[in-house]
């Protein structure tokens, strides 16, 4: 853990009270050899530790007095020497024992608070990944939502000879101007292969457009290069990475739009 880490986690304050288990101890004495910041203050904390509990320490009623006094008595020699001492010794031993209460009940605060802060944390964590998945969620809805629009035309591919299993279909949308593939079946392509798309238009050069293989898209589904009033699309094969013109020996299909 960082040092910030330890100073926001509460450690230092369970630390000075003993009230961490043997891995989270290991844990704040390695980050203390190594941090001097952390070393001063783990020893404000303990100053305020002592402060704290000499100002809140209560005196005990009588009937508790009373009550150790037995104990305390039951367990002597019944001598008359070992049952009297001096006023200054009791009430210095009255003052040690609820200094040591107070602090036992402040270590137990602290580490309740500790604890609450986890949970509070850990409730924001899973809030947060709960409205990660939220949004998530509605742009996927957003997504295909969009892909199968009534407006949208659904162009399949005319598969060449080289090519006969393959099956792929073009979504496009002309008003919002919006295009997505979905590959149904494909070749295999070699490692140092690509998928490309074309746009074919009249006698102008086919334009290039969107390159693939059966690891880019998380979803079998994806948005391509929209493209206004082509005659056709058609996809290859071609060098990995694309090319700026289509590798005819290698077409898959062309997919009429007229």
């Amino acid at each position: 853990m960082t040092q910030e880490e330890i100073k926001k986690s509460g450690l230092l304050e369970l630390y000075a009270m003993g009230a961490l288990n043997d891995d989270e101890r290991q844990v704040v004495e390695t980050a203390l050899e190594k941090y001097k910041d952390l070393r001063k203050e783990l020893s404000e904390i303990e100053k305020s530790l002592l402060q704290y509990a000499q100002i809140h320490s209560v005196e005990p009623g009588p009937d508790v007095r009373q009550n150790i006094q037995q104990q305390l008595s039951s367990n002597s020699s019944g001598t008359d020497s070992n049952n009297k001492s001096d006023s200054s010794g009791k009430s210095s031993g009255w003052n040690f024992l609820f200094l040591a209460m107070t602090l036992a009940s402040v270590a137990g605060l602290i580490f309740m608070f500790s604890r609450y802060q986890n949970l509070e944390d850990q409730f924001a964590s899973l809030e947060q990944q709960c409205d990660s998945l939220e949004v998530e969620k509605s742009n996927q809805i957003a997504f295909y939502e969009s892909v199968f629009n009534p407006g949208n035309r659904s162009i399949r591919i005319n598969a060449t000879e080289k090519y006969p299993e393959s099956e792929l279909v073009i979504y496009l949308n002309d008003n919002n101007q919006r295009g997505f593939i979905q590959p149904l079946n494909l070749p295999e392509l070699a490692d140092n292969e690509s998928f490309q798309l074309w746009s074919l238009k009249g006698s102008d050069a086919p334009t290039p457009l969107d390159v693939f293989d059966t690891t880019t898209f998380d979803s079998t589904i994806f948005e391509i290069q929209y493209i206004d009033n082509p005659d056709a699309y058609a996809i290859t094969i071609e060098p990995k990475g694309g090319s700026t013109s289509p590798t005819l020996e290698n077409l898959i299909g062309v997919f009429p739009l007229s």
